[in-house]
């Protein structure tokens, strides 16, 4: 007969094999759980894809579309190079997504929450995105020719190279947007607001941005031939080397703006505001000056020559800086139309 000691050696290794069975049971049956959890994980996210394709083209879209992209953004499932064209999406949550190079071509995506997604290279061409919150979203080369973004939020965004011919936002919100190199031709743009975006070497040829708000933008550079920038504010804007040929400035406020350099053949600043303003280099001619104010525009080496409804008191409003070397006197002399005298010499400034 076994004793004390035996006995309990007998119990504790029955113990510790029960123990080990029981381990064995739970880790075999959690991996099962697990298993199964991930087959239907799985399942629904296969199911919530094949939801969101199903375009249902000339018929109406299925009006879950828009919740199984939301849960698919949710749940990290990868969304980037699909093709999400034609589908109803209207109110889809997808922030921070990564749809790069995805298509959205004419997709509805109106009131979409899609602050700070990953849109790089995306087709969003004919795409429905009114009141859209795009904030810090990743659209840089992004395509978005007669999208509508009206009163949509961009602000923060980087739409950096994107082609936007015919874009329509009005009333948008760019605020500090990167908008370096885009392609805007033809673009509505009226009562945007752009203060501090980025826009230098923007092409806004032809562009509508009559009461747009651009203070402080930075436009070096930009394309700007037969804009309308009519009743815009421009204040302290740097528009150095812009290009706005027939552009149309009429009443626009361009306060201490920047022109230097600026060609602006046939413009019309008829009442536009340039006080303070530097038009130095600018060429100008044959522009519309009708009440256009000119307090203490620096009109130094620019050509007004063949300007209209120009009058002597504007000219003496503004000034030019003079020079110490004669020859660079004779350069810093604006060009006026015949007859008009020389504006107001200011003496040469150490730092000009």
């Amino acid at each position: 007969m076994p004793d004390s000691a035996e006995i309990g050696w007998i119990i504790g290794g029955a113990l510790v094999v029960a123990a080990i069975a029981t381990a064995t049971f739970v880790v075999l049956g959690g991996n099962r759980r697990w298993r199964e959890y991930s087959t239907r994980r799985r399942t629904a996210l296969a199911e919530a894809k094949r939801q969101i394709l199903r375009t249902a083209r000339g018929n109406r879209a299925d009006v879950g579309q828009a919740a199984a992209l939301s849960w698919l953004a949710q749940n990290r499932t990868p969304l980037a190079e699909q093709d999400f064209s034609d589908l109803v999406l209207d109110g889809a949550a997808v922030e921070t997504a990564n749809l790069a190079g995805t298509s959205l071509a004419r997709a509805s995506l109106k009131r979409a929450r899609m602050a700070r997604a990953k849109l790089p290279g995306a087709d969003l061409s004919g795409a429905a995105l009114a009141d859209a919150n795009l904030t810090g979203a990743n659209l840089r080369g992004a395509i978005l020719e007669g999208a509508n973004l009206v009163r949509a939020s961009v602000a923060d965004a980087d739409l950096a190279e994107c082609r936007a011919v015919r874009l329509s936002a009005s009333e948008a919100k760019f605020w500090d947007c990167d908008l370096s190199g885009a392609i805007l031709e033809d673009a509505v743009l009226e009562h945007a607001e752009f203060t501090g975006a980025n826009m230098t070497g923007c092409n806004l040829n032809r562009a509508a941005l009559g009461y747009a708000a651009l203070d402080g933008v930075n436009l070096q550079r930009a394309l700007l031939n037969g804009a309308h920038l009519d009743s815009a504010t421009l204040q302290k804007a740097d528009l150095r080397k812009v290009q706005m040929l027939e552009a149309n400035l009429a009443n626009a406020d361009l306060e201490h703006a920047n022109l230097t350099w600026v060609h602006a053949e046939g413009a019309d600043f008829s009442y536009a505001h340039l006080a303070g303003a530097s038009l130095a280099g600018a060429t100008l001619t044959g522009a519309e000056m009708v009440g256009a104010v000119l307090d203490g525009a620096d009109l130094t080496g620019a050509d007004l020559t063949g300007v209209r409804n120009l009058d002597a008191e504007q000219v003496a409003s503004a000034f030019y800086r003079g020079a110490e070397d004669p020859e660079t006197e004779r350069r810093n002399q604006p060009l006026l139309p015949y007859g008009y005298e020389l504006p107001p010499l200011r003496k040469p400034d150490p730092g000009y």
